[in-house]
């Protein structure tokens, strides 16, 4: 490592999972990922019917807060930046949860809007996939999904909603039962968000869609292991995963093998 290497590292404190990513940068600007941890602590499921985070899923926050402290103890506060997205922004007691788990891991946590949100998502989707091509890219989270219009490096128009893969399974599949009626009804209001971003998103003539987080990644591998197609999700083949959750919903707890045990339990809702 040369002298003008530095080493930083980012906390997304996502609504599903808290990644963390700790990463040399030399002198060329080329970034080097020294640790990757991502840790599932389900906040958006923490939410109660208020809006106010339990006691169980800020306790399970702060322990991971404690953990991570030490592994951010030689970094100084500039190599390291921590962000919070939709569960942050939502919680009624949100600044509370804010102040414990600033104290707890010692750093500043930078609350981002869902726009400030979109905007990273696609700078890393171009950094890491470089094109000229107009692009819509779509990122399903815990907590919200962000859909981005962009050329190059550049974003050309950015939305951001209030669903994601665990509130809308808390929202429509909260008992784990999976059925034609509950898919129908968050459908149906996923459609309510989702109408105005795509009258919008429509007339923008991209050519290639994108998908990141890892509902999509699932689904992908879904359609590749079931021969749907070479991991690209369409309509077909996000019926017949559909109608496999509601089938095997009926008579046993959730088995495909693209899925995993910490997935499955949330894919519905990414559906």
């Amino acid at each position: 490592m040369s002298r003008s290497d530095k080493t930083v590292a980012v906390i997304d404190l996502g609504s599903n999972s808290f990644h963390l990513i700790i990463a040399r940068i030399d002198e060329n600007r080329n970034i080097h990922v020294i640790d990757r941890v991502k840790e599932r602590i389900r906040l958006a499921a923490g939410l109660d019917e208020n809006n106010y985070l339990t006691p169980q899923v800020i306790s399970r926050a702060l322990l991971y807060f404690s953990q991570t402290r030490e592994r951010l103890q030689d970094l100084a506060d500039d190599c390291v930046r921590v962000i919070g997205t939709d569960t942050f922004r939502r919680a009624k007691n949100g600044q509370q949860f804010l102040q414990q788990a600033q104290k707890t891991l010692e750093r500043k946590i930078e609350i981002i809007s869902g726009i400030e949100e979109a905007r990273l998502i696609y700078k890393g989707i171009s950094h890491e996939n470089p094109s000229l091509q107009k692009r819509l890219v779509i990122d399903i989270g815990g907590g919200s999904t962000e859909l981005i219009i962009g050329r190059g490096p550049t974003p050309l128009d950015l939305a951001s909603t209030h669903m994601g893969c665990v509130s809308w399974t808390a929202k429509f599949f909260p008992d784990g039962r999976l059925t034609k009626r509950s898919f129908q009804k968050a459908i149906e209001v996923a459609g309510q968000q989702i109408g105005p971003i795509v009258r919008r998103f429509r007339s923008s003539n991209w050519s290639v869609a994108l998908g990141s987080s890892g509902t999509i990644k699932a689904i992908g591998n879904y359609m590749l292991r079931r021969g749907l197609s070479d991991g690209q999700i369409h309509q077909v083949g996000l019926e017949t995963l559909k109608e496999e959750l509601i089938t095997q919903s009926k008579i046993s707890k959730i088995d495909i093998p693209s899925i995993s045990d910490t997935r499955k339990d949330v894919i519905a809702g990414g559906v």
